[in-house]
């Protein structure tokens, strides 16, 4: 979107007419006028004087008016479109009105809630010991712990991002062995290869689509962990430098996003005209040729959703690896609140920071959709 267009649909929006003008900015405007009057901040620019008075005054004016309005509303159901509130001049007016309304309240949001908050940040930042306040108190533990909070956000991140792509070339490989079945011009060693690759495509998916991710991490580090022990006979320390809990998270990721990327791509590939593919090969395509150049880029396109959607659950589902003791965000949450003895107002800091991130995710990923004309995810995926 272009400035211009950006600057013609906000023209659009402010002369366009809205429904629900009282009733939300009158909500609105009623929580904003109880922020004034019970809700005190250091940094206020406000303060208690005549720009204060003023924006109460406002407020409180437009929630007579919207009192009004609901009164001959009520008086005149069956006619309210033919009293004077809803004359084109009155909605213009009312219209120009609530945004005014909804300007005060931006000011006191900032005045009370804003700087309420960095006020907050700067005590609790400066402070040895907690407030005793709950909200101060999220704030204080989070900073007191932001370094372990933020290692273990950075290696949920790395995980999830780097075990999808793996995940998603594997995913392509897997996909090709399901799209080429035994036909009748193979000859028999072809097609003993085609079907054993067509039931290792099944076999896979079946068992990784239908076990815990969980489960899936204690069998690949532990087993793996003590399957190379007793080739090499490594001490512990030499073995954490051969197979990591980092590494069998990776892996994990990596081995069970194949397997839902797999159906994914199938679904979507299977999905794209027959008639595409025949074409391709009809102009001299081998069937390898016609699958990369034709179907496979528009499948892959179709899939994006689905893919940005994986990226987004590995982050929430990486999680599970806490008990092979992979350093990630839940983790490092669980040192935090183990080293200053708080686990609730830990643990809201761990949420708000898991909703952030793949609220950011989804939004990056849209974007990236929207870029490659593909469609888009409505809201944040739920897990596998």
């Amino acid at each position: 979107m272009t400035i211009v267009e950006a600057g013609q649909r906000t023209v659009s929006f402010f002369r366009r007419d809205h429904t629900y003008v009282f009733l939300g900015t009158s909500a609105l405007a009623a929580v904003c006028y109880l922020l004034t009057r019970f809700v005190p901040t250091l940094s206020s620019f406000l303060g208690a004087g005549a720009p204060l008075i003023a924006c109460q005054g406002l407020l409180g004016a437009w929630i007579v008016f919207s009192l009004v309005a609901l009164v001959v509303k009520a008086t005149r159901w069956r006619t309210y479109d033919d009293t004077f509130l809803k004359k084109p001049g009155a909605v213009r007016v009312t219209r120009y009105l609530s945004y005014l309304a909804w300007l005060v309240c931006a000011v006191v949001i900032v005045d009370r809630v804003v700087l309420s908050v960095v006020d907050i940040a700067h005590y609790v930042a400066a402070a040895d010991t907690r407030t005793n306040l709950f909200f101060p108190d999220v704030l204080y533990y989070a900073w007191k712990g932001r370094s372990m909070l933020l290692q273990g956000l950075g290696n949920t991140i790395i995980v999830a991002v780097v075990g999808t792509l793996v995940a998603f070339v594997l995913a392509l490989l897997l996909v090709f062995l399901h799209l080429n079945p035994p036909s009748k011009r193979d000859n028999g060693f072809v097609r003993f290869w085609k079907k054993l690759g067509l039931g290792f495509y099944k076999v896979y998916t079946t068992v990784l689509r239908g076990t815990p991710m969980m489960v899936q991490g204690s069998i690949i580090y532990f087993g793996f962990y003590a399957f190379i022990q007793g080739i090499t006979g490594l001490g512990v320390s030499e073995m954490n430098q051969v197979w990591s809990v980092f590494t069998a998270a990776l892996v994990t990721i990596a081995l069970n996003s194949t397997a839902y990327l797999a159906e994914t791509l199938r679904a979507s590939i299977e999905a794209i005209d027959p008639g595409q593919a025949e074409a391709a090969r009809s102009l001299g395509m081998t069937n390898w040729q016609a699958m990369m150049k034709v179907v496979f880029p528009q499948g892959v396109r179709n899939a994006i959703p689905a893919i940005g959607n994986e990226v987004v659950i590995n982050i929430k589902d990486s999680s599970v690896f806490t008990f092979i003791g992979f350093f990630e965000l839940m983790y490092a949450s669980r040192t935090v609140s183990g080293t200053y003895y708080a686990t609730t107002e830990v643990y809201i800091t761990t949420a708000v920071i898991y909703l952030v991130l793949t609220m950011v995710a989804t939004a990056i990923l849209n974007a990236i959709a929207r870029r490659l004309d593909a469609p888009t995810s409505n809201g944040v995926p739920s897990s596998n």
